[in-house]
């Protein structure tokens, strides 16, 4: 944590402290992606590696793949499914507020 604390500076001057560090490690905080980036080169990585997945490779099921298509042969955008089918479950019957 020493070592981090000399290399991955904060962009006002100075350093972060060795418990920030470990509330990052234990995912207790979450940090600005210039300090992920500047971790990921202290400690040899590449910055996705240290960040994790993008989601935009997550294997798609069968199941969502033919729910997709259903919907784009209906032309229905997926918030508004959801929109519809969060309709039916509230006790009024209105349709959710979209955002």
């Amino acid at each position: 944590m020493e070592k981090l604390r000399e290399v991955v500076e904060k962009p006002e001057g100075g350093g972060y402290s060795g418990g920030y560090f470990s509330r990052l490690e234990r995912g207790w905080a979450s940090a600005p992606l210039y300090v992920y980036i500047a971790l990921a080169e202290a400690l040899g990585l590449v910055p996705g590696r240290l960040l994790g997945p993008d989601d935009a490779h997550k294997p798609v099921s069968e199941a969502e793949m033919r729910l997709l298509n259903v919907l784009r042969e209906l032309s229905i955008s997926p918030s508004e499914a959801i929109v519809v089918l969060t309709a039916d479950a509230r006790p009024d019957g209105a349709p959710a507020q979209s955002m």
